[in-house]
């Protein structure tokens, strides 16, 4: 009995860890770069996302699902529709969070909708926070080789960030 124990908590790890380097994870990653564009990828990332994350509990997928709700006000007229979709796009996003505070994948998701989310909806309270902690993921020579699409989307993103001061982005560019 101990053995399967043991056996059933190394698979989960094993699964928890591996997690990153399926090819999903990086599929994923390019439907959120061309939701931000495009309707039609908007409407097709929200609803695979939608899908997953119901059968997968897994932070990382609940917050991409998070990131495509909010992304959907990009792409719907109606005011109302639009408030919908960012108030439950950032429950879910906080939510996630919550769960797997340690997570630099979600920090990063929340720093780049919290630098592009208007002011008057009051969510960038964590701006610095997750900056701060996307620079040391950054700036952690490990991290390069651990998740390298990942490293590279981070350090992209901030560099082009208009909320990262210049000397955070000199260092940056110093390891990239």
């Amino acid at each position: 009995m101990l053995r399967i124990l043991i056996l059933g908590f190394f698979l989960h790890i094993n699964g928890v860890c591996s997690y990153a380097h399926q090819p999903g994870i990086i599929e994923l990653r390019d439907m959120y770069y061309a939701a931000y564009r495009d309707k039609a990828a908007a409407e097709k990332f929200y609803a695979i996302t939608d899908v997953k994350a119901k059968t997968l509990q897994i932070a990382t997928l609940q917050g991409y699902n998070a990131v495509a709700s909010i992304m959907m006000c990009n792409h719907v007229l109606n005011p109302y529709s639009r408030l919908k979709y960012f108030y439950n796009g950032r429950s879910k996003l906080e939510k996630a969070i919550s769960t797997n505070p340690k997570s630099v994948e979600l920090r990063y998701l929340r720093f780049a909708v919290q630098c592009n989310v208007p002011g008057i909806l009051n969510y960038n309270g964590q701006i610095n926070e997750d900056r701060a902690i996307l620079l040391t993921y950054l700036l952690a020579k490990e991290n390069k080789t651990a998740d390298p699409d990942l490293y590279n989307r981070i350090g992209n993103y901030m560099m082009s960030s208009k909320d990262v001061p210049d000397t955070d982005k000199h260092k940056i560019k110093e390891i990239m």
